[in-house]
């Protein structure tokens, strides 16, 4: 993942520029946060979208909002994707499967 496929993906996921300062397509512009549902951010190590998600995770956690983090060791952009090969993917599912149990007492 470069910066040139961040880009890519970003123009292709949009409608038109615009929506790229509407908060639900980037929640770090977000002015509030207050009253936002338990939240679970996952990133991975090396992934170039980290860091906006531990920032993300961050605000959350200063506006109150209940928010686990989950950072995946060595893990790419997209692994999740990948169960079929990498442990990791699996281990993520199980992860957010525990975390669902957990949110909603089952």
């Amino acid at each position: 993942m470069t910066r040139g496929s961040l880009e890519w993906f970003w123009e292709h996921y949009l409608a038109g520029s615009a929506d790229g300062v509407n908060p639900l397509a980037a929640p770090l512009l977000a002015r509030d946060f207050d009253g936002l549902p338990p939240t679970t951010v996952i990133v991975a190590e090396f992934d170039p979208l980290r860091d906006e998600g531990l920032d993300y995770a961050r605000r959350l956690q200063d506006a109150g909002v209940p928010t686990r983090v989950h950072l995946i060791p060595g893990g790419l952009h997209g692994l999740w994707w990948m169960d079929k090969v990498l442990g990791q993917a699996r281990e993520l599912t199980g992860y957010l499967a525990a975390d669902l149990r957990l949110r909603f007492g089952q």
